[in-house]
């Protein structure tokens, strides 16, 4: 079973790949496969996140492994497979799967996530994430008010830039679903030119 967040897009060249690699271990003990994650920050640029846990090999793992968030992480992406250790509010809490029980898919997966939004936007769908992520884990997102959790994501969205290992990309590098969207974008969306980095 295979889990994206809905702003992730697997690239159509990558989608055969995918799915040999993960056949191929239907008679094996793996507990879950590992995607590697480029954060597009606009439409030449890229940050490599790191290799996340996004399948689950339901054959051997049963509910030992769900998709859920990691524990002692104040910030923790939801779509991660977990080894469950409890749960809270009928939220899974666990640890990441590590060693020879996971394999490493690879190739990439694209998260565009607020990239087709303007700021009024992209301001309002991340203050409503971390109000929910407050609600149900009593946990601050990034802050524990509306400005402070707004202002650090901005923060880290200028650190990212600066310090993370960076993609160049062109238009066409980009999954076919999404070049059109690319081509006819407008400069009042972050994923355009980041708002000229004036956030």
């Amino acid at each position: 079973m295979i889990k994206f967040d809905i702003d992730f897009v697997l690239h159509e060249f990558d989608a055969l790949a995918f799915k040999h690699k993960l056949l191929g271990c239907d008679d094996k003990d793996i507990l879950a496969a590992s995607f590697t994650r480029i954060n597009l920050l606009n439409r030449f640029e890229g940050i490599l996140k790191g290799d996340m846990s996004w399948a689950i090999h339901k054959k051997f793992t049963g509910k030992r492994i769900q998709f859920g968030v990691e524990t002692n992480r104040e910030i923790s992406d939801w779509s991660q497979a977990i080894i469950v250790e409890n749960k809270k509010n009928n939220i899974p809490y666990g640890y990441n799967p590590r060693g020879n029980n996971v394999i490493r898919i690879g190739n990439p997966v694209y998260n565009y996530d607020c990239f087709f939004r303007d700021k009024v936007k992209c301001k309002t769908w991340f203050l409503r994430s971390a109000r929910a992520y407050r609600q149900e884990t009593n946990k601050p997102l990034y802050g524990a008010t509306d400005e402070d959790a707004w202002k650090l994501w901005c923060d880290i969205r200028r650190l990212q830039r600066k310090h993370c290992e960076k993609v160049s990309l062109k238009i066409t590098d980009h999954p076919k679903v999404i070049q059109d969207k690319l081509n006819n974008m407008t400069s009042d969306m972050w994923g355009h030119s980041n708002f000229n980095w004036n956030l």
